[in-house]
């Protein structure tokens, strides 16, 4: 009897090597042998595995889905037990050891004999599909240890350490239907509880597959999708939902009262459509990098726009102007004070056209239009702003209240999102924490501080209070 042995030539392009004549009789190992020396010139062509991931766009994607056979069928599927009780199951579940559920479980297809036929087949595509995702050359990178607030464009990404996630990670499909994510790690898959992905431009969770040589382990009431294929457990946390699917390889699955949706019927959300949303005329305060209604304090600062004050300015020997650092209240500050003032005012009454959720705006993706709180913004690891391809896309954060960062936070900017066309209109202060970086007009009706060595894509504007600045490095958000 032959065993079923794939070999991966590179990019996905996976054989069997039963099909191939002159393998037939051979034995499993000396089939592999010859596999190995098959496919060695392509691997030899593979991006180095690397735990840096890269936030820039991809080409479209060329990558292959992972073929999953009959296993495609499963919504579980064990190696060793799965236990899944007051689970709701859409697809197939099998298991080679026990399978342990109870009165609230909820079967909507075939829950198999244990170590059945078909169960046995199934795990053992599984395990060829799992060598041939793990052997997919890297094409991608990311940045960090945590996918937290990350945006993922097609490709094969590989980590040796453990995936870990905090916050949404996103997955953009960049309009491509077809768009493949493989997310390979010679260790595990964590996600706190609580978290989830966002999906936009095409992706979809059928297309993703997370191939883990470690243990998956999802925290409670968190959202994953894609399907797993483990080489270790598979661990839900309580109340969790998975579109998708978890196949363990070799070992066992454990849920708790999960609700799994196939991933062929979790349609992607519709993109809005383009933003007829139009920026906040500045006027001649748009020249400006710092403008305050009160005192402007900018040590160690670099500025390439220019700067004015309505009470004192207080720089030093290491603060860098690239443009005019107007006296004190001077006729032009006075002048485009009074026209940022018309422009938070007009900033504010625009209605608001989308919505976000939560208090936190990390790992949320925004996409143009006007947005408004009545509390504050806060932002703990990155927001992503999607201008859906539009060049002209226009992004409003409207608060009653403050916009406070933590320190280290940053912010993406996808197809074509650009600072220029980002404007925070804030009531209350903004804070921002040290080491962080923001894009767009801040427009505050109160102080802004920003904290030490942070950057600024954009401008400090506030028509009522100071801005206090330590150390900070602006970009023309017109020159990012």
């Amino acid at each position: 009897m032959f065993s079923r042995v794939h070999c991966s030539r590179g990019q996905g392009n996976s054989t069997d090597l039963k099909s191939w004549g002159f393998f037939v009789g051979l034995s499993t190992a000396t089939a592999a042998l010859l596999c190995v020396a098959s496919v060695a010139p392509s691997l030899a062509h593979a991006v180095p595995s690397s735990d840096a991931i890269s936030a820039t766009d991809s080409a479209a994607s060329t990558t292959a889905p992972i073929d999953l056979g009959p296993a495609s069928k499963f919504s579980v599927l064990a190696a060793a037990a799965a236990t899944i009780p007051a689970s709701d199951l859409p697809g197939e579940v099998g298991a080679q050891a026990a399978i342990t559920d109870d009165a609230n479980t909820k079967y909507h297809a075939q829950r198999h004999a244990v170590n059945d036929s078909d169960t046995q087949n199934a795990v053992e595509y599984a395990r060829s599909a799992y060598t041939s995702g793990m052997s997919r050359p890297a094409s991608g990178q990311l940045t960090g240890d945590d996918l937290a607030g990350q945006v993922v464009t097609p490709g094969v990404y590989h980590r040796v350490a453990a995936y870990a996630m905090t916050t949404p990670v996103t997955f953009d499909a960049q309009n491509n239907p077809d768009a493949v994510f493989i997310m390979q790690s010679d260790a595990a898959l964590n996600t706190t509880a609580g978290t989830t992905m966002n999906l936009i431009n095409g992706a979809t969770a059928s297309n993703i597959f997370w191939v883990l040589n470690g243990a998956a382990t999802l925290g409670a009431s968190s959202t994953l999708y894609g399907t797993i294929l483990s080489n270790a457990a598979i661990t839900v946390g309580a109340a969790s939902n998975v579109i998708g699917r978890a196949l363990s390889v070799a070992a066992a699955v454990t849920l708790d009262a999960t609700k799994f949706t196939a991933p062929d019927q979790a349609a992607p959300a519709a993109n809005p459509a383009p933003s007829t949303t139009s920026p906040i005329d500045l006027g001649p305060a748009s020249k400006f990098s710092v403008l305050a209604a009160a005192a402007a304090t900018i040590p160690a600062s670099d500025l390439p726009g220019e700067v004015g004050a309505q009470a004192a300015i207080t720089d030093d020997a290491n603060t860098k102007y690239h443009a005019q650092r107007h006296a004190v209240n001077d006729s032009d500050t006075q002048n485009a004070v009074e026209y940022a003032r018309s422009a938070y005012t007009s900033g504010m009454s625009r209605p608001a056209s989308g919505q976000l959720t939560g208090d936190d705006l990390a790992g949320q993706v925004v996409t143009p239009g006007v947005y408004h709180r009545v509390a504050a913004y806060a932002m703990t690891t990155p927001v992503t702003f999607d201008a859906q391809n539009n060049p002209d896309a226009v992004f409003i954060m409207q608060s009653d209240a403050a916009l406070n960062t933590t320190a280290g936070t940053t912010m993406n900017l996808i197809n074509g999102a650009t600072a220029s066309n980002i404007f925070w209109v804030l009531n209350g202060a903004a804070t921002l924490g040290a080491s962080s970086t923001l894009y767009g007009t801040i427009l505050s009706n109160a102080a802004i501080t920003v904290g030490a060595a942070s950057n600024v894509i954009g401008r400090a504007l506030s028509v009522a209070a100071a801005v206090t600045l330590d150390a900070t490095k602006f970009t023309a958000p017109d020159g990012q």
